[in-house]
């Protein structure tokens, strides 16, 4: 392990993963802070890079890799009239003023809202990549059925059947099936992706975006004693963007 010291942040860890690079890991940091300050050394990890990470890891790495989630590249914009639209590259992570917006907005327990013209010029470059090989679109519109929770609403993929789903190749593209193999090999069956209820979704008239939340691989207690279950759910039902978290950074490389 490596350490670099960031003006504004504190400490870092680095990590090297064979065919991938460095891998650095942040403090507790606020979401917007954080991305900020990281700009000039890397970009937040995508889906796909994470999933590459947890399975060729070793030692201490794999151990954090395993036992915590971290916001990824990913976002994923809602609207009540149409199907989720998932985004590779979210549009927070190149404007600090909608980073600080979304901050605020979760601050106060509202949505990161999007104004309908942009939602309309996104949506329309979504299905204009609707015939291209899965691993190639920048966007994915998810129609899939889902299954009613207490809290939201998800979609459980078979992890012996990671690699079959549109969405997982979307997630992980060429490491689609490995992923689902350490899924297996962690006593994970079914990998969830949650939702908002429809009910929420409908509630709200303009469209909003939330950033994707990847948990953790491995069950554990955290240091409050509580127990984390470990199924590598993929969440675009979180609002906490202005709580701290550790993230995960691709560094750029030298």
């Amino acid at each position: 392990m490596e350490e670099d010291n960031i003006k504004g942040l504190g400490t870092i860890e680095i990590y090297n993963i064979n065919k991938l690079g460095k891998i650095g890991i942040t403090p507790e940091v606020f979401f917007n802070e954080g991305i900020k300050s990281l700009r000039e050394k890397g970009s937040l990890i995508s889906l796909r890079d994470l999933a590459f990470s947890r399975i060729f890891s070793e030692g201490d790495a794999k151990d954090y890799l395993h036992l915590n989630g971290t916001y990824v590249r990913e976002s994923v914009i809602f609207h009540k009239s149409y199907s989720p639209i998932f985004f590779s590259e979210s549009i927070l992570l190149d404007s600090p003023y909608f980073l600080d917006k979304v901050v605020e907005a979760h601050s106060k327990k509202n949505e990161f809202l999007i104004e309908e013209n942009f939602y309309k010029k996104m949506r329309e470059r979504a299905i204009a990549e609707q015939n291209k090989p899965i691993e190639e679109k920048r966007t994915f519109i998810f129609k899939e059925k889902l299954e009613y929770e207490k809290k939201d609403e998800n979609y459980l993929i078979p992890t012996d059947k990671l690699e079959e789903k549109e969405i997982a190749r979307w997630f992980y593209k060429d490491v689609s099936k490995e992923y689902g193999k350490l899924l297996q090999e962690s006593g994970v069956e079914k990998m969830p992706i949650w939702f908002p209820k429809k009910e929420e979704i409908a509630k709200i008239e303009q469209p909003f975006l939330r950033q994707i939340w990847v948990c953790c691989l491995r069950e554990h207690k955290d240091k409050r004693g509580y127990a984390i279950k470990g199924d590598s759910g993929v969440s675009a039902n979180n609002t906490g963007l202005h709580e701290t978290s550790r993230l995960v950074i691709l560094l750029k490389k030298e």
